[in-house]
């Protein structure tokens, strides 16, 4: 036990353990509905080249961070592990631990777009559109903390099937989760769409 934790805590597996921890916290808030999945996806068009480069493309960023930083991890790890880096000291820990680092992004990015090229059909499914005419106009529930203008996730129910769509709205109406909404409108370019509180939409 001694000897996991020195590991894990010590350089270069410290770097994955913190952005691990992050990946989980984050993956954790998501599910709680305190942020969305998707909320870190990428804008920049030069970024979202290299993950479809990469394989990563079809799953939420948030995911294929986390698992990046899970394989990471473990791949330092066993380098550490298997180098005895910390019980060796000064400049050749260094050296070991500074090449184990990019040698692990290497790796756990490799395993990653393995791992995440069954789970493309299971998001493609859960991220479809159903036509305008039948999701427009339909109830859903709040899932998010909040919601407004950049911000906002909700769920309903189709043929019995759950669905989690991205919604906006204006800020004014502080929209909280729980909340039953109204979708109105559909932005196709964003693949969002545009809500108003059930109470005001009925009148």
């Amino acid at each position: 036990m001694d000897a996991f934790l020195s590991n894990i805590l010590s350089y270069p597996t410290v770097i994955f353990t913190v952005f691990g921890a992050f990946a989980f916290l984050y993956l954790v808030i998501a599910a709680l509905g305190l942020a969305g999945f998707d909320d870190v996806d990428l804008e920049l068009e030069m970024l979202s080249g290299i993950m479809t480069t990469l394989g990563l493309r079809g799953v939420p960023l948030s995911i294929v961070m986390g698992l990046i930083a899970l394989f990471a991890w473990v791949v330092c790890y066993v380098i550490v592990a298997l180098l005895a880096v910390g019980e060796r000291g000064g400049w050749i820990n260094l050296a070991i631990g500074t090449v184990a680092i990019p040698v692990a992004l290497a790796g756990s990015v490799l395993i990653t777009a393995q791992v995440v090229r069954p789970l493309r059909p299971l998001f493609r499914a859960l991220n479809a559109s159903a036509p305008d005419k039948v999701l427009v106009g339909s109830t859903a529930t709040v899932r998010s903390s909040r919601v407004d203008d950049t911000f906002g996730e909700a769920q309903l129910v189709m043929d019995g099937a759950e669905l989690l769509v991205k919604i906006r709205a204006d800020a004014n109406k502080k929209l909280k989760k729980g909340d039953k909404v109204v979708l109105i409108e559909h932005r196709k370019e964003q693949n969002l769409y545009w809500v108003v509180p059930a109470n005001e939409f009925n009148g």
